[in-house]
């Protein structure tokens, strides 16, 4: 493969990655996904569990649940069930399920500031969410190490 279909692929799957970030309550089909990235749907699914390490479903739900650990932190006003709710699960229960399950903490510990999450033995490294510096966006972002 040349380096130029390689550098294509990237610039095409981290579109994928970046319409994920910016919307991470829509869980997109791999149709709807391959479309927007121009590849077929058989050639999304190999391209971007090679460039993610992770399949486009388990992707989709680790960004919601990251996601849902800034809101916890940072938006106080807001419950468990409503930031559940926002990032398209079913149910509180469904989400406090698929949290604890991902993180080895229930929401509202990590809500109250006193446990850490754990990782999930990935290439991702999660801890303790640190308070924003006061001059930056309070919006959380996603960062793929390569």
């Amino acid at each position: 493969m040349s380096s130029r279909p390689c550098g294509s692929y990237r610039v095409r799957i981290n579109r994928i990655l970046d319409y994920i970030a910016e919307f991470p309550e829509k869980e997109c089909s791999f149709e709807v996904l391959s479309r927007l990235s121009g590849f077929s749907a058989f050639h999304f699914h190999r391209i971007f569990r090679e460039y993610a390490g992770e399949a486009l479903g388990a992707y989709q739900r680790r960004v919601r649940l990251e996601r849902a650990v800034f809101m916890l932190r940072y938006h106080p006003g807001k419950t468990v069930t409503q930031i559940a709710f926002e990032l398209g699960f079913n149910s509180g229960a469904a989400f406090t399920r698929a949290f604890t399950g991902h993180f080895g903490v229930a929401p509202r510990g990590v809500r109250s500031g006193g446990e850490c999450i754990r990782g999930c033995g990935r290439k991702y490294i999660y801890g303790c969410v640190p308070d924003p510096p006061p001059d930056r966006d309070q919006r959380d972002s996603i960062v793929i190490i390569q």
